[in-house]
């Protein structure tokens, strides 16, 4: 997708309806503005509730890939407990269980 915008006299990016729309970014949406030699990127600040159902979403779509027949199943509840205790040891918040 690639839009055209201007930058106004205060510095203001408007971005366009349709790149709002594909991203589901409202009023208030919170981003973090990226930069690097490329240009700007922006994304969607997420609060930690909002990362952990991306991330549980993404464990998800990944335990039907790697689920073999002869091993064990593992409840969506367990998976999601394993993630956050990984994810705590990760941040060096420690096990919340």
């Amino acid at each position: 997708m690639s839009e055209q915008t201007i930058i106004s006299s205060k510095g203001q990016v408007v971005i366009p309806k349709s790149v709002r729309d594909a991203f589901g970014w409202e009023s208030g949406t919170q981003l973090i503005v990226d930069t690097d030699e490329f240009g700007v990127l922006l994304r969607p600040l997420l609060n930690k509730r909002a990362r952990a159902a991306e991330i549980a979403k993404g464990v998800q779509k990944l335990s039907g890939l790697l689920h073999s027949p002869n091993a064990p199943s593992i409840s969506d509840e367990d998976m999601k407990r394993i993630v956050r205790e990984r994810a705590a040891v990760r941040n060096g918040v420690g096990s919340q269980s």
